[in-house]
């Protein structure tokens, strides 16, 4: 069954998905934590995605990188594994068909730690959606790519769950500080009142040469 629902990110902008059953059609709670984060003015201000590269990885339905291209993004680039790409490619056309994007939005199937990343060249913001698990070489492979994609002023945003006990991220975080990113936590009542949770967690990270 294919549900639709709609994310409002200012009074004249905002993003429709649909998802239904199965991991890679599902909007989870991350997204829309991260999504709504993006237009939070505090850190975000309505100008900010103008003239913006922006990708997402593992990126589900998209969400967070729709929000991003209705916020103004000039190129957005949807990534996760190739089975995702037709719903993904689904939901950037329901957006287009209903003139809530004009950006331009692809779909493109990318591994973790794979040098195909190299061959995208570089962005000014990589989105992270729940991509944090604590399992050590997978956050090794993430890093990576992150790292491939990044050029001295992009922007790491990541939102992820603490689900279980244990690594809750230490290590992702740790990797990305031995890559020479800062890593700072946005605190919870910066976080949207709605979408935000007390296990949710919210990280921007930057290259540690800029301020």
């Amino acid at each position: 069954m294919v549900t639709e629902n709609a994310l409002e990110l200012h009074a004249d902008r905002k993003v429709v998905f649909q998802e239904k059953q199965g991991q890679q059609a599902k909007v989870w709670d991350c997204a829309l934590v991260l999504a709504k984060f993006l237009a939070n003015d505090a850190y975000f201000p309505q100008d900010f995605f103008l003239n913006k590269r922006v990708i997402e990885l593992g990126c589900g339905v998209g969400v967070p990188g729709l929000a991003a291209a209705a916020l103004g993004a000039k190129k957005v680039v949807l990534t996760d594994m190739s089975v995702a790409i037709p719903w993904i490619q689904a939901n950037i056309e329901l957006n287009q068909t209903r003139n809530y994007i004009s950006s331009d939005v692809r779909a493109e199937s990318l591994m973790w730690g794979e040098n195909e990343a190299l061959e995208m060249h570089q962005f000014d913001v990589i989105l992270c959606s729940d991509l944090v698990y604590g399992e050590r070489s997978i956050s090794q492979k993430l890093v990576q790519t992150i790292v491939q994609l990044s050029h001295p002023k992009t922007l790491v945003v990541s939102a992820h769950e603490a689900r279980f006990a244990g690594d809750r991220g230490e290590s992702f975080f740790t990797l990305l500080s031995e890559q020479h990113f800062r890593v700072e936590q946005v605190p919870r009542e910066r976080l949207d009142a709605v979408y935000s949770a007390a296990n949710m967690h919210v990280h921007m990270i930057r290259p540690t040469d800029v301020q």
